[in-house]
């Protein structure tokens, strides 16, 4: 597996939101997360991939077991750099199926989570929390929003993104639109959500105001991950 640094740069160069990127750092970065270091300064990219990996706190990959298997065999290369000024580590995957495709992924800092834990946090299960709050403060597109767990100081429950934090008007399915958080999202507009509501461990995946049967909130949270190779998008 091969993924230079032109083509990450090219990949995150197409998404406005990221503004100014920089890869040129060093240890002595400021506020650089501890263990960062070693995929910051490893000198071979199957090194930086190797390290990365090795953040991840294993029940949140068991988790999601198929994202887990192809971020395993198919990630070339993790990258710190600096977005828009915000510390941040670029994941490039090398892609095959059926024509070879870089496709990035970004962890952010988990500096970055928020002054405080979204609403309904306590619903997000246990092994997305420590990953939110010690690994990455969400993992997403480089839109910053999509494709994996959304970054906590975002998160929002279904009516606030609605524009309607009340209750969206007409709602008649339960759980209710104030008490399902969206935790996760596709380009297509899917919100993978959480609720207390809902029977331990599981998740619904929300089609505007069309909630599908709850399910294992792992095997929610894999398939959003893994709609990333189908969905159109800037990779």
């Amino acid at each position: 597996m091969a993924v230079d640094r032109g083509e990450i740069e090219s990949i995150l160069g197409r998404e406005r939101s990221l503004g100014s990127v920089v890869f040129a750092l060093g240890a002595d970065t400021p506020e650089l997360p501890p263990r960062w270091g070693d995929v910051l300064m490893l000198p071979e990219a199957r090194e930086r991939a190797a390290a990365a990996l090795r953040l991840w706190n294993p029940d949140f990959l068991d988790l999601i077991p198929n994202f887990a298997r192809m971020l395993r065999t198919e990630l070339a290369d993790a990258r710190v750099v600096r977005l828009h000024g915000e510390l941040a580590m670029v994941y490039a995957l090398e892609h095959h199926e059926p024509g070879r495709r870089v496709i990035c992924w970004i962890g952010w800092d988990p500096a970055s989570f928020g002054a405080g834990e979204p609403e309904h946090w306590t619903c997000v299960p246990r092994p997305m929390r420590t990953f939110l709050s010690q690994v990455h403060a969400g993992f997403t597109a480089p839109d910053r929003l999509s494709f994996g767990p959304r970054r906590p100081r975002s998160m929002r429950t279904l009516a606030e993104l609605a524009r309607h934090p009340d209750g969206i008007p007409g709602w008649d399915q339960d759980p209710d639109s104030t008490r399902l958080l969206a935790v996760a999202s596709t380009y297509a507009g899917l919100y993978g959500c959480v609720s207390c509501d809902l029977s331990a461990g599981a998740g619904v995946l929300a089609d505007g105001a069309n909630l599908e049967s709850p399910r294992a909130f792992g095997a929610l949270l894999d398939d959003i991950l893994m709609s990333r190779l189908t969905e159109a998008g800037e990779d």
